[in-house]
């Protein structure tokens, strides 16, 4: 399917790129470069070419005439032919500029054609030609920016950020090379194949260092990346102009690090359900700073609870994939069509068994493995199963009122289609109105009409 995709797209960088070859023909484009299978993919359907001399030269900047086209194409908007080779004022772009204009995707007069484009260019140029400008997608993704468009095309896996000292940069100022368009254009031209969202970072584990973490939105980041990356201890060094003035300072950064751990948990549960016991430790190595986080749960081993985690995640995603194949996720649903056939296959899937004698119903991983779980296992079900079709959610932590007082509970926040709106899919699975599918009184509730019956602290998307 993915080959087909491509060959839309064959004929859309005429004017940048003009020899066609192999990519492993390019010697200026290695195996071992990480951007080898997004020219190999291209350059073999005949997308995009090299500049000639064997060299593609991915170094190279692009223009604005030339994104435009490619952005044109990759979407299927149609090019007019309004000028003609000959007519006065032509130029090879002139009927690419009024196709861009025409649609939305950039203003004619608002920039140079033939000037240099900004990531930030591209990424508004791409979510305007594939319609995704209302499409959910989470916040605070990247440290050097807060533009919609970059966390449009991270939550749709088509950029990933560069990781630095502080977390992840997206550099919209930056100009975009000939390297990075093959990957926006492999990735945007494969998008609605319905390729799943992998949950988890691309970037070396051993590669990520925050430099000197403080406050309690560094350590967020840090301890998401633990999770995603199945890690279970983490160790700040903290070193250059960094000293602590105190012990009471020291105090503050390890309150600041739990109650980190403690957002991260009941946001994505998925990652942390496992984990129950979290340590801090904090002392000098050295006249050297050093902070060591550590998450484990006392009734298992180690390596028990990561292979629980990792095959939760690959089970997960073969059930969503599943889905897919049998035709009941497809690339055309909107994303409410799509969590409605994930809400109601975690209805099929699971039944609600408290059983205390066996430790593992409170994870995600009793849910796919053996469908008996309790309201945390129906919703890390559910949310990770979402997040790997593109759409962003959340778990929230509270309670639920009976004619006994209150119990706790969890369920899912999402963004479905731009709104953000409520599933309890426990409930719906637990009130047997449909055994099959669930009772969808339950899915897609407004904030006000769960608050009827639940309370919950913390209401704001973070």
């Amino acid at each position: 399917m993915k080959h087909l995709r491509i060959l839309l797209i064959a004929a859309a960088l005429v004017s940048a790129f003009t020899v066609s070859v192999f990519a492993a023909e390019f010697y200026d484009v290695p195996k071992d470069a990480w951007f080898y299978s997004y020219v190999d993919e291209l350059s073999d359907s005949g997308a995009i070419n090299g500049v000639g001399g064997g060299c593609f030269s991915p170094a190279s900047n692009v223009k604005h005439a030339e994104i435009l086209k490619l952005v044109l194409s990759i979407s299927g908007k149609e090019i007019k032919t309004l000028v003609n080779p000959g007519d006065e004022g032509y130029m090879w772009y002139s009927n690419i500029l009024s196709a861009a204009d025409e649609y939305g995707i950039a203003e004619m007069g608002t920039y140079d054609p033939e000037g240099y484009a900004s990531r930030e260019d591209v990424a508004g140029y791409i979510v305007k030609s594939m319609g995704w400008e209302n499409a959910s997608h989470p916040s605070d993704v990247f440290i050097d920016t807060d533009s919609d468009n970059a966390e449009i095309l991270y939550q749709k896996d088509i950029v990933t950020g560069v990781a630095g000292g502080d977390g992840y940069s997206f550099n919209g100022d930056s100009d975009i090379s000939r390297a990075e368009t093959a990957a926006l254009v492999y990735r945007t031209a494969n998008y609605d194949c319905l390729e799943l969202k992998q949950l988890t970072y691309l970037a070396d584990a051993e590669g990520f260092k925050f430099r000197n973490p403080v406050e309690v939105s560094d350590w967020e980041k840090i301890i998401m990346y633990m999770g995603r990356n199945n890690l279970s201890e983490y160790t700040a060094i903290y070193s250059g102009d960094f000293t602590v003035e105190s012990d009471e300072f020291a105090d503050a950064i390890c309150q600041n690090v739990l109650d980190a751990y403690t957002s991260c948990y009941e946001r994505c549960n998925e990652y942390f359900c496992y984990y129950l016991n979290t340590s801090v430790e904090s002392g000098y190595i050295r006249n050297t700073f050093v902070l060591k986080v550590t998450m484990k749960n006392s009734e298992f081993e180690d390596d028990r609870l990561a292979s629980m985690r990792k095959e939760f995640f690959e089970l997960t995603q073969a059930e969503t994939e599943k889905l897919i194949e049998e035709g009941k996720i497809t690339a055309d649903m909107s994303e409410k069509e799509k969590a409605k056939a994930i809400f109601a296959y975690v209805c099929r899937k699971c039944s609600y068994d408290n059983s205390s004698a066996n430790k593992i119903r409170h994870f995600g991983y009793s849910a796919v493995t053996t469908g008996k779980t309790v309201c945390q296992g129906y919703t890390n079900l559910l949310n990770t199963m979402l997040k790997s079709v593109g759409i962003w959610c959340e778990s929230v932590p509270g309670k639920i009122k009976n004619r006994f007082g209150t119990d706790h509970h969890i369920w899912t926040r999402a963004m479905i289609d731009g709104e953000i709106t409520y599933i309890d899919v426990t409930y719906a699975d637990t009130a047997n109105a449909n055994p099959d599918y669930g009772d969808y009184s339950y899915f897609c509730v407004s904030k006000e009409g769960l608050a009827k019956d639940r309370i919950w602290n913390e209401d704001e998307v973070k």
